[in-house]
């Protein structure tokens, strides 16, 4: 609430007419102003949102400006670009690359485990660190040599993926329940990991399938062995990618607009905070920590819309 008196105070002396009478142009112009605090303009952005998708107003504008970075904290909210973010993509879903170097290292494998989660579910890294153990006796390969001239079947990943999709997941931060949603595009790179991880861990006499991660997450070091020669990967954060797979799904969601309301519910779900009763305009604040504006990208701009069209984003569509 005291925020948005700041706000309020803030706006006040800076707007000459009914904040819904504001074309675009005008919208820009007053973010522009210097007399109107970065803070403020945070929270000038939810109630514009407030009053274009989620009240009965008729407003002038069209677009809403995304909250402005604060100076102190931008680092800690970085983003990857789509271009980096699509290639750490291509480079785990290379199933056969991949798997030679997973049968040969349980550590390698769970780390495969461990990026591909990053591209369909912003969960935090203790959470990605404790799934479950499979049944890898439901698909009849329990040899690490099966791989050596064969690999799985779609059907095979499948039956592996759909034993998790009959659990239900509990986010530790948070408590929230949440399940696990595979992409199509992802599910034999998955499901041919979580294989490879499970054989791995009973050869080795574990109780833990991601049991190299017990006491620490990733390190630096790891994933400079895991990208090998690719540098420009090795620098991988579980919270920067979250926040670029956010910032993604909510670029598209706003998009469509059958659905761009709901934008920022959706994207809760996404990382899963736990639902408050709260006014309708703080429903937004919690993910306006990690949903970064992506309209500044020149390249690839259709991107976070064809990651949804191929299916990275399409069970979010049935969980709402």
């Amino acid at each position: 609430t005291y925020n948005y008196i700041i706000c309020f105070k803030s706006l006040v002396k800076n707007i000459h007419k009914e904040i819904y009478e504001y074309s675009d142009a005008e919208i820009k112009l007053l973010y522009k102003n210097p007399e109107i605090s970065k803070h403020a303009k945070q929270y000038t952005s939810l109630f514009l949102h407030h009053c274009k998708f989620e009240r009965d107003i008729s407003c002038k504008f069209n677009k809403v400006p995304r909250r402005a970075n604060n100076p102190d904290t931008s680092k800690a909210q970085e983003i990857y670009s789509k271009t980096i973010f699509m290639k750490f993509g291509v480079y785990i879903t290379d199933v056969k690359g991949n798997t030679v170097k997973a049968i040969k290292k349980p550590r390698y494998c769970q780390l495969w485990i461990y990026v591909l989660f990053h591209m369909f579910e912003a969960w935090r890294a203790g959470d990605i660190l404790k799934i479950p153990n499979i049944l890898i006796e439901q698909i009849g390969v329990s040899d690490l040599n099966y791989f050596s001239n064969k690999k799985l079947t779609l059907t095979q990943t499948q039956i592996i993926i759909n034993q998790y999709y009959m659990q239900e997941f509990v986010i530790n931060k948070t408590g929230a329940l949440n399940n696990l949603n595979v992409p199509e595009m992802l599910i034999e790179a998955l499901g041919t990991a979580l294989v490879i991880a499970e054989i791995h861990r009973r050869n080795n006499n574990k109780e833990r399938l991601m049991y190299c991660f017990i006491s620490h997450n990733p390190s630096k070091k790891d994933f400079e062995i895991f990208f090998g020669s690719n540098k420009e990967l090795a620098v991988f954060s579980n919270l920067k990618a979250c926040r670029t797979l956010m910032s993604l799904f909510y670029d598209w969601v706003e998009q469509q607009p059958e659905c761009h309301s709901e934008a920022h519910e959706m994207v809760r779900r996404l990382r899963m905070h736990k639902t408050k009763t709260v006014k309708a305009l703080t429903v937004a604040e919690t993910d306006t920590v990690y949903v970064q504006n992506l309209n500044d990208e020149s390249k690839e701009e259709n991107f976070s819309k064809e990651m949804f069209d191929r299916g990275i984003f399409g069970w979010l569509y049935y969980l709402i």
